[in-house]
């Protein structure tokens, strides 16, 4: 090889990975001492013919990259070390330089990257490293570069036209944001990468701002059994409109007799789409568990018939009070037809008893007029019960007139002047008399 590494068998560590599509070499090795050799490598040689490489420690997860610009490009990897070595900037675990341009990426031990760091005490700005997609500009596809693509055919990096003429105009389109310019254009604001930096804070920034809601829904029990409730319908909502596309694209089973069916014996797996049609069949073996989604529709369904159970009592209840109120109609129409509504009759002595509260209820109806009660059934039933109605209704207003009347008097009475007393008698004699009614009865 070209680092002069000898191979070993039996003690093979190193791993080694090669890219077609970008033309790159990856190694991986335990050794630090293979690392520094392979480092140093400058050019590779395939099959008699040498090219030019440049070989990079990849820096880790953790460490922060920030690019410099404005350096001496002709200043060799180490003169920059030694020129980045100082007091006042962060612990610098490698320079990069970016092809023979002035710009380098420094990769700091530490994730965060300064904004200013000092090259023979020069203050130069620092900015974070962002990859840049990688375009070609021969076959106008994302991935690799000019000097590496192994395409035949040349195509127009803006609308991908194939071979296309020297005065060819067209409407570009960018492959990564979509707008009107060429693929991975200098405007693009997609062109550039996040960094892992950026990813990791919006990450760790996300899992904090989850751990803090996750300690105020368990500061309320109610509200932390609601979401429980919500995440769980969710889900099997999800795993039911899963189900059902899964099913959609398997073909139609052959239909079977209810006797035909055999027993579904086994675990089934819940976490799967398919275990919607496994369980769509019903298997009656007593061994079947029930889930928590059974229990639920079960319990629903319980609710749902005590509800209607109910409904269809109180609906009974109310035709049978109303046919108790037809006929009581029917007993007090009856009643008020053959009884004459009188004046009550006053004492003439100056003993006043009050007078009994009327009762509520109509007074009962004659055996004769009971015997000859009868249902009534008529084409214009409806308007036969109106009429008697009415007649109802005149009959309580003037029971109520009387009823006023009685409580003016009985207040009179009350009154502890005789001669209050004694004009209320004669007023009353007076209108007895008025009405043909003696005043000895």
């Amino acid at each position: 090889m070209a680092a002069q590494i000898p191979w070993i068998k039996g003690q093979e560590k190193e791993v080694f990975i090669v890219n077609d599509k970008q033309g790159t070499l990856i190694f991986s090795t335990p050794d630090i001492d293979t690392v520094w050799k392979v480092t140093r490598i400058k050019s590779i040689k395939i099959e008699g013919k040498s090219y030019d490489v440049t070989a990079y420690l990849a820096p880790h997860e953790d460490s922060g990259r920030g690019v410099v610009r404005g350096i001496d490009p002709r200043l060799s990897v180490e003169e920059l070390k030694e020129a980045f070595d100082n007091s006042r900037n962060p612990p610098i675990l490698g320079v990069r330089k970016l092809g023979n341009s002035s710009s380098a990426v420094i990769i700091f031990k530490n994730e965060t990257v300064p904004r200013w760091v000092y090259c023979y005490g020069v203050p130069l700005k620092c900015v974070l490293y962002k990859k840049r997609y990688e375009v070609c500009y021969r076959c106008g596809q994302l991935g690799h570069r000019s000097d590496v693509c192994i395409s035949d055919h040349v195509r127009c990096r803006g609308c991908g036209m194939t071979a296309p003429p020297e005065d060819h105009a067209c409407e570009p389109k960018c492959k990564l944001c979509g707008k009107g310019h060429l693929t991975a254009d200098r405007k693009c604001k997609e062109a550039f990468r996040t960094p892992y930096t950026i990813k990791k804070r919006q990450w760790e920034a996300w899992r904090r701002m989850e751990g803090e809601e996750r300690k105020a829904k368990d500061a309320d029990p109610q509200t932390c059994r609601m979401e429980e409730i919500k995440e769980r319908s969710r889900s099997r909502s999800k795993h039911r409109r899963g189900s059902r596309g899964r099913a959609g694209s398997f073909p139609r089973l052959p239909e079977r007799q209810e006797g035909d069916l055999p027993p579904m014996t086994g675990p089934v797996n819940e976490g799967t789409s398919g275990s919607a049609v496994l369980n769509s069949g019903r298997p009656t073996s007593p061994n079947r568990k029930v889930g928590w989604g059974d229990r639920a529709s079960q319990d629903k369904r319980d609710e749902e018939m005590l509800t209607i159970k109910e409904e269809n009592r109180m609906l009974k209840e109310q035709l049978a009070m109303m046919s108790r109120q037809m006929e009581e109609l029917q007993i007090a129409i009856k009643s008020s037809n053959t009884t004459p509504v009188s004046l009550p009759q006053m004492p003439q002595n100056q003993n006043i008893k009050m007078p009994e509260e009327q009762s509520a209820t109509p007074p009962p109806a004659k055996k004769r007029a009971k015997e000859a009660e009868k249902p009534v059934i008529e084409e214009n039933v409806a308007t036969v019960i109106d009429m008697k109605i009415a007649q109802l209704e005149a009959n309580i207003e003037a029971k109520s007139t009387q009823d006023d009347e009685w409580q003016s008097w009985e207040a009179l009475l009350c009154s502890p002047d005789p001669n209050v007393q004694r004009d209320i008698i004669s007023q009353a004699l007076a209108a007895a008399a008025s009405q043909g009614i003696p005043a000895d009865s």
